[in-house]
């Protein structure tokens, strides 16, 4: 069954207030660049100077996932904030039905690689010796099988109905309006073994860690450095596990009960229109917050950014030095 919608839709709930709408667009401004900056500042930091001194399956894990969030800072945020700026989609209308693809593809390609890490970390304390033959082919083919799943929502699109799409003025950003008599029982179904049970499978292992912890800060003897650094690695999963979570979490509800809770277009309601447009805000938390969970976590990155840092700084006062040397010759 297909679905022919005009590329604007709830074009009444277009936000009436400038100020409201350059407040989030400085928002969504300010992730665009942190974004863009921090997860190619990771990419690098870890591909070429390999600054993560973490397990080499940790480390793949994070370059996956800052490849997810850059796609969504270019394809998801950056399209936003040009839409708030103008206040209606400037793209026209085939951006609008590629961006839903890219969305879908990422959000729940990021819920299975953060779920594949804190798995593969619990499994890393459960069984040390059997980790330690783990390659990193190997935990390159597992971020893979998380990017092959993550497929099933562009393909159930390109199945049930690929027209199906428009630009939603509650969110700025075009998204499948999820028409079909088909969605009502699929994403009830899709959200609770697709989405749901991967969060429950990494709050479960965050929970572990958080135990662990606990009972090494009560036992503190045999701290050396090797200890140190695996703790490193299990503070830095959590963290990102926690705020992924937290931003994922309300709009994984919004979506699996959005069909049953009635919608007249005249007057939403607060689910429908305040709800939703906080939770899918959300999401923009954890686009951005990757790069500043790692510079706090994992202190031979931190320690290569104060390196970037004073040599850019210094580089300056080198050229014009050399200039002046050059000049009195």
């Amino acid at each position: 069954m297909n679905h022919s919608h005009d590329v604007e839709i709830f074009t009444e709930y277009r936000l009436k207030s400038d100020a409201e709408r350059y407040t989030w667009a400085c928002w969504t401004f300010f992730v665009v660049i942190s974004s863009l900056i921090g997860d190619s500042t990771i990419l690098v930091a870890s591909i070429k100077y390999k600054a993560f001194k973490l397990h080499k399956f940790t480390v793949t894990f994070i370059q996956h996932i800052a490849v997810s969030d850059f796609i969504l800072a270019l394809t998801y945020v950056a399209p936003c904030f040009a839409s708030l700026a103008a206040n209606g989609w400037a793209f026209g209308r085939f951006f609008c039905y590629l961006q839903p693809y890219t969305i879908w593809l990422c959000c729940p390609g990021s819920m299975f690689l953060i779920c594949g890490m804190t798995t593969t970390k619990f499994l890393q304390l459960k069984c040390p010796l059997r980790a330690r033959s783990w390659s990193k082919m190997m935990a390159q083919k597992i971020c893979i099988g998380c990017w092959i799943l993550a497929l099933y929502y562009p393909i159930c699109f390109l199945i049930i109905d690929p027209d199906d799409i428009a630009f939603d003025y509650r969110v700025y950003v075009c998204n499948p309006m999820f028409s079909s008599p088909i969605w009502k029982l699929q994403l009830l179904i899709s959200f609770v073994v697709v989405g749901l049970f991967p969060n429950i499978i990494i709050m479960f292992t965050t929970v572990f860690f958080l135990y662990k912890a606990r009972k090494s800060i009560k036992n503190p003897t045999g701290v050396n450095r090797k200890t140190k650094m695996k703790w490193q690695g299990i503070i830095t999963v959590v963290l990102t596990a926690t705020v992924f979570v937290m931003s994922y979490l309300p709009v994984s509800i919004y979506f699996m009960v959005a069909n049953y809770v009635s919608k007249n277009p005249a007057s939403l309601g607060w689910f429908h229109l305040d709800f939703h447009r906080v939770a899918v805000s959300l999401i923009h938390t954890n686009i951005t917050a990757n790069f500043y969970i790692y510079s706090l976590t994992v202190r031979s990155f931190r320690v290569f950014l104060q390196q970037m840092v004073k040599f850019q700084a210094y580089s300056p006062i080198r050229h014009q030095g050399s200039a002046l040397s050059t000049s009195s010759q």
